[in-house]
This record gives structure tokens, sequence and C-alpha cells, in this order.
């Protein structure tokens, strides 16, 4: 082989029809002759034969830098050792996309109208004078992303974090992220969304810029996103900072809110239902307007300037304070065997406590209100000491309480004895109740056995003292009719207080026995004289009526009893809770009043009359109540028929009047009670009442049967033989008063019988025989009823034999 240039010069000998000529510079002409060589020796050069070499790979295919960008690409390479002028093939695509070609005599191409964050994939390739193409250079290189689609989106998800979204960017391999008010500070970056921006403050608003990273580079930063607010944190060391009669003072912390976090506390009485009452910004709430002695339940949660609310914080719970309630009623202690002592009071008189103390002397006569002997809860009406040492007289106090507010009297006080064991008699002060301020020159006060019976007493001495002094004296009484000592029950006697100075007294009553042994150590309690201001006001009027006055309050039951001074007439009235239309209000009784209605002739009177009324004008009760009177009549023969008149006592009705000028009428039901010598009923209204027997009014209800009268007919309801005791046989006559007497005429007016009785028990027979033990004969006959204070009544009878 030989250049055609230097035809004598050998370049290779082979001995194959192939020669690789190597060494030579890229795109040059080159030639060879070529003659055949044996044995004989070497033959003749060959026509010359010539071409070009291929032009050199280029080198270093890249992109000039800053040149992508999301729509442009700028590739560039090295010539290698291609001569200036040599021209290149550059071709580009994506990715089983169309390729586009484009030849330049320069190291470098710029591509525009990209589609943004595509990939694409050069190839260049240099040509050498005969227009071959080298072997190719590739590089790929995506454009510049834009930025996503949308902008980012947020939602909260905790009081400091947010979750944020965004479309995906095709080449992307990381996004980065900065808060939209410094779009200049990387925050972070992402591989993919969403990103949860974490440590954030609570209740307040953030946004974000994205911006997509590819190989090339970053695209734009997105538009900012809407804000989005974190939520609020519940409130926290939320707390009952104070807590009054009507109001209470709830506070709470911020617990890492801003300042203008809006809470709303909301209320309930049952922690059940809740309403609100605040929404503000702020830690605390005063709520005013609350009831005294009520328990109430809080809750309170925040909400973000947005509209949304954490959970609720800890329930809180409290009773508020009560006012002080009025004193109690009626305590009065009680000896027991074993040296313990038994108190027992009535419930305030304002009607709301939830507790009672008990104070006492510790047997040196002086009560320490200071520490409490006792507290119990406001269900009870009573307590029993622990065992006393042996003292002739231990003096109680009581007070109120409601909710932590306990009212301060001293004058509620009662006192008895601690013994071993118990002996004899013991009476006890039931009116007045204890406390109670009094005033009047006919004070009623009265008394109840509470050890041993009436058979077993002679008498009950009523005694007073000043609180201060040891001294006890004989009560004086007022009038004639009720002497003191009190032989029989009701032990009573009245008492004038006019001469007394204002203060406290002591009021006890003793009982002696038969054989005149008093009680040793009698209960006492303890009352105020006030002409000021009393409670009870008792005065014996013109007319020697007695009136009595008493305070009575609407929240509790009253009981109001008053006794006239000159006879045994008594009135008892019990007034429910809430009768009244004011809180509190004074009840007037006068027994056997001067002036009262006249009684009308169908009615017989048995001289049982009072007048009621209320000092403020009311006359019917509030609220469909009604009151219990209790009226008493006069027996005392117990013969069943009222003391003076002819009236028996088991037909006396209660009536009312309206007014002095009447009309008596019986608008409301009333009972006997003949072992108690009373009749009681209830009236929704206050006015006159009094106690009448109608004449001859429930007579009319007698029934007499079988009639007819057949005995011997087969026939049980037509009547049976006469056998005593058995009311299936005989004539019978039902629904019959107490005391009665039965004439039986014939119907020409013969006296047949005669059938009397004092205790019927309501019910007669005859035995349908006259007078002379004979059976009366078949026919009619007339049967004359009569009884005392009543109309007689008449009735048919049929006898058929």
């Amino acid at each position: 082989i030989y250049p055609d240039t230097a035809p004598s010069a050998l370049i290779a000998a082979v001995n194959s029809p192939y020669f690789a000529w190597t060494g030579l510079s890229t795109n040059t002409l080159n030639g060879i002759l070529v003659s055949a060589v044996n044995p004989a020796g070497e033959g003749a050069q060959s026509v010359p034969a010539s071409t070009y070499t291929l032009a050199a790979v280029p080198l270093n295919l890249s992109v000039s830098s800053g040149t992508v960008t999301k729509s442009t690409i700028t590739v560039q390479w090295d010539a290698n050792t291609n001569l200036p002028g040599t021209s290149y093939q550059v071709d580009y695509s994506t990715e089983g996309g169309v390729i586009y070609t484009s030849m330049t005599a320069l190291t470098t191409a710029t591509f525009s109208g990209l589609a943004e964050s595509t990939t694409y994939y050069f190839s260049v390739r240099a040509a050498n004078t005969a227009g071959l193409l080298s072997a190719p250079a590739l590089y790929q290189i995506p454009t510049l992303p834009g930025f996503p689609a949308a902008r980012p989106v947020g939602t909260a998800v905790a009081a400091d974090s947010i979750s944020w979204t965004w479309s995906l960017a095709p080449t992307a391999i990381g996004y980065n992220i900065y808060p939209s008010s410094e779009p200049a500070s990387l925050i972070t970056t992402v591989a993919a969304p969403p990103y949860i921006q974490a440590g954030l403050l609570a209740n307040a608003t953030y946004s974000i810029m994205t911006r997509v990273v590819n190989e090339a580079g970053m695209g734009l930063q997105s538009p900012a996103a809407i804000t989005v607010r974190t939520f609020a944190r519940p409130p926290a060391g939320e707390t009952v900072s104070a807590v009054y009669i009507t109001s209470a003072v709830i506070a709470w912390g911020l617990n890492s809110n801003p300042a203008n976090t809006q809470a709303e506390v909301e209320r309930s009485v049952n922690n059940s239902t809740y309403g609100n009452v605040f929404t503000g910004a702020d830690t605390g709430y005063t709520n005013e307007g609350l009831l005294a002695c009520t328990s109430y339940y809080y809750r309170i949660r925040n909400r973000n300037n947005s509209g949304v609310y954490t959970m609720y914080s800890s329930t809180l719970n409290f009773l508020t304070k009560g006012v002080a309630p009025l004193a109690p009623g009626s305590l009065s202690a009680e000896t027991l065997s074993g040296n313990r002592i038994s108190l027992s009071w009535e419930p305030t008189m304002s009607g709301q406590a939830t507790q009672y103390s008990v104070y006492y002397d510790s047997g040196t006569g002086t009560i320490d209100y200071n520490v409490a002997l006792a507290t119990v809860a406001a269900s009870a009406a009573g307590y029993i000491t622990d065992i006393l040492v042996s003292s002739s007289s231990y003096k109680f106090g009581l007070r109120a309480g409601l909710c932590g507010t306990e009212e301060g009297n001293t004058s509620v006080t009662a006192s008895a004895a601690s013994t071993a064991t118990l002996s004899g008699l013991s009476a006890a002060i039931k009116v007045p109740q204890a406390g109670r301020k009094i005033s009047g020159n006919s004070v009623a006060v009265m008394a109840e056995l509470v050890q041993g019976q009436a058979s077993q007493a002679k008498q009950v001495n009523f005694q007073y003292k000043a609180s201060t002094s040891v001294q006890w004296l004989d009560l004086p009484a007022a009038n004639s009719n009720h002497s003191n000592p009190d032989t029989g029950s009701p032990y009573l006697v009245h008492w004038s207080v006019v001469s007394l100075s204002s203060g406290s007294y002591d009021l006890r009553a003793v009982a002696s026995d038969l054989q005149d042994s008093p009680d040793p150590a009698p209960a006492a309690i303890s009352v105020v004289v006030d002409p000021a201001d009393p409670d009870i006001y008792e005065n014996t009027q013109a007319g020697n009526e007695v009136k009595k006055e008493q305070k009575v309050h609407n929240a509790v039951v009253n009981t109001v009893q008053a006794w006239d001074g000159l006879s045994d007439q008594a009135t008892r009235l019990e007034l429910p809770a809430g009768a009244f239309s004011v809180s509190t209000v004074t009840v007037s009784v006068t027994n056997n009043p001067v002036l009262a209605p006249s009684a009308p002739s169908t009615l017989q009177a048995c001289g049982a009359v009072t007048q009621i009324s209320l000092s403020n004008g009311q006359t019917l009760l509030s609220g469909g109540k009604t009151a219990a009177i209790t009226l008493s009549f006069a027996d005392a023969n117990n013969d069943g028929v009222a003391d003076g008149t002819d009236v028996r006592t088991e037909t006396l009705q209660m009536y009312s009047a309206e007014t002095l000028a009447g009309p008596w009428k019986k608008d409301f039901a009333s009972v006997v009670n003949l072992a108690g010598k009373t009749v009681t009923g209830n009236t929704p209204h206050f006015s006159f009442f009094a106690l009448f027997a109608p004449l001859g009014a429930d007579m009319d209800s007698i029934e007499v049967f079988p009639v007819p009268f057949m005995p011997n007919d087969g026939d049980p309801d037509n009547g049976a033989n006469y056998v005593a005791g058995d009311f299936t046989t005989g004539i019978v006559f039902n629904k019959l008063p107490s005391s009665v007497r039965i004439k039986i005429y014939t119907v020409t007016g013969q006296l047949v019988t005669n059938i009397a009785s004092e205790s019927t028990a309501g019910a007669l027979q005859w035995d349908v025989k006259n007078a002379e033990g004979k059976n009366a004969a078949s026919g009619g006959y007339i049967a004359v009823i009569s009884s005392p204070g009543r109309k007689d009544a008449v009735r048919k009878i049929l006898v058929v034999r």
C-alpha cells in the first residue's frame, strides 16, 4: 500500500484485501495505490483511490450557563480536532417526539419555542467535507419549570401547623417553600406536596409561595397562597376566682393564643343543657344575676378569628353563696336517758337553708357561738347530743346557714338537763316558738306533755325569767279562764308582757304528777319581748276579744294558734308555703269576735266563731293553695252535745262568710274529730269561720229496709225474722246519727213501739214487734225518727206476714 501522493513510499504490506489506515487527520482527503505481490515479485500499482476521513466527534455537549429557560435551551460543545468551519448537525426532540434537525458551523445552538418543564434530548454530529457525519455527542436536559398551575392551598390542622398542597409539576425533583411575606427567604425544600408547616403561632395567618426545582434549575415562584389561619388553642388554667351570692368571677389563660382570641363562656345548671353567657377577647368574665345557693356549671372554648372553635375546657362547678337566711323556729330541747339531750326545730322561716349549726354553753350558761357543737344538713330537723356530763341545764343555740352564709341570731335557744335516767312527767313549751319576738297583754303560752300521760298529770305550771337571771318566776295569768297552773290539756295561759323590759326571756312548763312531784329539770326555750317589732302580738281588745297577730313567711309552712281569753275556743291555722303574694305578711286571728255575721235560721250555732285576715289585704290564697283551719268546740262532759246547746257535735260543719254582712256558706268540706273536739276544713280564702249544725240536713239520708218486709216468702232480699245483731234480719234503720229516737205508729196514729239509742253507730234494728213483744201485724206503719238539734224524719214501712 502506497500513498497516492508518494507512490514509492510504502505504507504497509497486507495479506488480505483489507487495510485500515490509521493515524490520519480528521476531515482530510487521503488516497492510496495498491500493487499485488507474489513470489515472482511486485506487480503494477493500481489506479489511485481516495476519500475523506470523518470529522471528529464533538466533545463536552452541554448547556451554556444560564441559557436554559422555560422555553429556550442553548447547547454548546467542543470542536475536538475539527477545524473551524466544520459543519455540525444538531438534532433534538422530546422523548418519543418528532426529531428536529439544524445545521451550524458554530459550536453552539439555541432552540426556542420549547415547552416548559419538558425534557429535551440533543445529538450533535460533525460533518466532513464529503458530508459524512461523525458519531453523535448526546445530552438531555429539561426546560425550566414555570410555577404550579394553581397557587398553593392550605388547611389548618392544629393550633401550630398548616397542611399545604399544590399541583405537581413535570420534571420536578423538588419544591422550594417561601413565606409570602418574605419571598426570598427559603423555608425548606420538599420532594412533593403536601407540606406540613409546623411550629406556627396559634390563631395567626400564614401564606406560602412555591418554586419548582428540576435538573435545569428553579422555576418562577407561584402566586401567594390565600392566607390560612391556624386554630386557636383551648383555654388553659380555667378557674373560679371568686364566688358571691348572685355573681361569680371566671378566669382562664391565653394558652399561647394572641390577645385578640375570642373566648366563649357557656353556663348550665344541670351540666347537660348549656347556654352562652359571654363572648369576647378576654381572659375573665364576671357573671352577675345568678341565683343564690345554686349549683352552676361553666365551660369555656376559644375560637380563632376565622370562627373555628376549640374543644371545651374542663368543666367548672361551684355553688353560689346564700343570703343570710332567717332564723329557724321552735327550737326545743328534751332530756333523754343516758345523759343525752334531743334537740328539734322547725326550718328557717325564709325557707332556704343548706345546714343548721348547733351551739351550746358546755354547762356554763353562756353559749359559745364561735365553735359549733354540731352541723347538720338542712334535711334534718333535729339532733341528739353525745353523752354529756350530768347537769341541771345545758343551753343550746341554733343558727341556719345557706351555702356558706350563716345568720347570726342569739335568740333561738332552748335548754334541758342531762341526766342518766328519766323519771316523772315532763312538759315543753310549744307556743310561742323559740326565738320569736312577742308583745301584748294576752300572749298565749301553750305546753304539751313530752313524757308521761295526761292521766298522770295534776297540773302544769308556767314559769319565766330574764335570760340573764337565774331566778324562775311563776308566770302571772292574764285572765281567769286560763289560770296558772293549768290542770287540763291543752295546757295554756295568757301572759301580759307589756310591763316587761325589752329583751330575752326564758320560758318553761313544769309538770307535776298526782303526788305533786314536779319535773326536777324541765326544758326551757327563749323568746324576746319586743314591742317595737314583734313577730307575735296578742292583745285583749274592747269586748274582751283576744286578737292575735303573727308574722308569717311565704317561703315556709306556717302554723298559727290562737285561744280565746274568756272561753276554751281555739283556732289552729296551717298555712302552706307560697300562699301569699308577698314574702312576709301578718295573719290576724280573733276568736269569738264581738262583731260577726248572724247565724241563719237553718243552722244551729255552737259558739265557735273566728275571724282571720291578712295585713296585705289579700283574701284569696295564691296559686290555688288552701289553708287548714281547725276550730275547737266545747263538750266538757263528753256527752256528744256542744256545751250550752242541743247541737250534736258529730253534725258540726264549718261555714265561712266573706263579710260581716254574710251570708254563711258551706263552700268547702270539713271533718269532725270527736276525740279532739275539733272540726277541720281546708279554705282557699280568709274571712269569718264558724261551726254550725244544719237543722235536719243530715236526716234526709236515713234509709229503712227492706220495704216491704216479707220474712216468710223464702226470698232473703225481702227480709228475715229478727236476730239480734244480724243486720240482715228484721227492719233496719241505716245512716242514723249517734243519738236517735224512733217511734213507730200505725197508719191510724196508734203508737206501736219506741226505739231509742245514744250510740247507734249509724244503724238500728226493729224486731218488728210491738211494745208488748208480739209480732206486728201485716199492714202499713209510719216511723218518726228524731235526734237532738235536727228536724224529724218520717219513713213508711209495709209488713207482709
